[in-house]
């Protein structure tokens, strides 16, 4: 129930984020959200690779590891980059994918900040769908919440990709988890049409007790 609660109060915070800025912000951050969650879903063991790889070169710089090869000093240069290791492996594996989001959100962010935009409910909209695109790509790398649980679709339908051995159990339960639990999940019946009543609620609270101008 708590992570229901994460997810409605992160697309709460999304909505209000999305009212503020206005719609053609929101539509820019929506359509980096959605390249950078393709990419994560369709390839998260080059994104991994990628991540890993761009941390050891940058310790290998800091622990002067050019400056050895250059100086033709192998032996101490294989000794430097033997010993850096890779921050994101096995169980830790899905922080990498965290990480791409969160870049990929502030820099949906960051280009909307140049398109001037009217406050707007569909503007608040379109945060709550962002919020939810987030947290449907790191929720269950941070939790034991099925992949499965959060489709995104046609990107994730309903049973999500496992990476890395930490992700394994994950993987494992959303096979077991029945294509109709999803659907259930999608109905009035279920949980989402829920989370999305709470995050509008949380809203629609902040908007009125916004201060009013005179």
């Amino acid at each position: 129930m708590h992570i229901v609660i994460l997810l409605a109060v992160i697309m709460a915070i999304f909505g209000i984020i999305g009212y503020q800025r206005g719609v053609w912000p929101e539509v820019v951050s929506l359509v980096v959200l959605l390249a950078a969650f393709t990419m994560v879903e369709q390839s998260p063991q080059r994104l991994i690779t990628y991540m890993n790889g761009l941390y050891i070169g940058l310790m290998l710089v800091i622990k002067s590891g050019l400056s050895d090869l250059s100086e033709g000093d192998m032996a101490a240069a294989a000794a430097k980059l033997k010993s850096i290791q890779r921050p994101f492996a096995d169980e830790r594996q899905g922080f990498a994918l965290l990480v791409v989001m969160l870049v990929a959100a502030g820099i949906g962010y960051l280009l909307g900040r140049w398109i001037k935009s009217k406050k707007s409910p569909f503007g608040a909209a379109l945060g709550i769908l962002n919020g939810y695109i987030l947290s449907a790509a790191f929720l269950p790398y941070l939790t034991t919440f099925p992949k499965s649980a959060l489709p995104v679709p046609p990107i994730r339908e309903g049973e999500g990709l496992a990476v890395g051995v930490g992700q394994q159990q994950v993987g494992a339960a959303a096979t077991r988890l029945p294509w109709p639990a999803v659907l259930d999940w999608l109905t009035v019946k279920g949980g989402l049409p829920f989370v999305i009543l709470m995050a509008l609620l949380f809203v629609f609270a902040i908007w009125r007790m916004r201060t009013k101008k005179a």
